[in-house]
């Protein structure tokens, strides 16, 4: 067995160990606009379902994205002010999906598809 390195941890000098990725904004900034996008649907699909705004699903939009970008961009300084403008966009999207489907279930309709086309009818 080799030896115990100095500060403890025995899987400090392992080969082929991969860094943390530091100040990656080309990573960064699709990962933020990715969970953007899907968390404003999840928080849109769970306004829609509960007819009620929540605020702790708005708070965790912006954790999400903000976890996303730091994962995938490291520590760029543009990421932090890119993770919070998204998030925002993300929250007022989730909010506007949760009013659409509200108000599709109350007249009747789908949210998530077209209305069957109507039959042409032209007189050749």
């Amino acid at each position: 067995m080799p030896p115990q390195p100095a500060d403890g941890n025995p899987f400090a000098h392992q080969p082929g160990a991969v860094p943390p990725a530091r100040g990656n904004l080309v990573l960064g900034l699709p990962a933020a606009v990715v969970a953007a996008l899907v968390t404003a649907g999840l928080h849109g699909a769970v306004a829609g379902a509960t007819e009620y705004g929540i605020g702790y699903a708005a708070a965790g939009v912006g954790f999400l994205v903000g976890f996303a970008v730091g994962k995938a961009g490291g520590a760029d300084p543009v990421l932090p002010v890119a993770s919070a403008v998204l998030s925002l966009g993300a929250v007022h999207l989730g909010r506007l999906v949760g009013i659409a489907t509200t108000g599709a279930d109350e007249l009747g309709v789908s949210a998530s598809r077209r209305p069957p086309s109507s039959p042409s009818t032209s007189a050749c």
